[in-house]
């Protein structure tokens, strides 16, 4: 990607549940080209990307090709265009343990 890559706290899920605590907000998203999600080592839930377009009120999948983006163990998982205002992080199940996805923005 071009531009310039700036990290951001990373998102987490808490042991137990199954939506992340902080989210990738208007200011942060409305003007990046693209978000890179560093997933953990240990990760057996499936976790997928939601876009918000409302500030939060409704959340969906955010899909790439017709098929929803999930993150996988020990991978970078780019996401690009975004075209939101704001992204969050869900597990298919409670977490096991506390995850933390690290996350890149870039900037166009």
């Amino acid at each position: 990607m071009s531009g310039t890559a700036v990290g951001v706290d990373p998102i987490v899920i808490e042991s137990g549940q199954t939506i992340s605590v902080n989210t990738l907000g208007r200011a942060l998203v409305r003007h990046i080209e693209g978000v890179e999600f560093y997933a953990p080592a240990t990760l057996p839930e499936t976790v997928t990307v939601q876009v918000t377009s409302d500030g939060g009120a409704t959340w969906v999948a955010h899909q790439e090709a017709g098929a929803d983006i999930t993150l996988i163990a020990a991978k970078a998982t780019i996401v690009r265009p975004i075209a939101c205002n704001g992204i969050r992080l869900v597990a298919g199940g409670a977490v096991a343990a506390e995850r933390s996805i690290g996350v890149v923005l870039y900037d166009g």
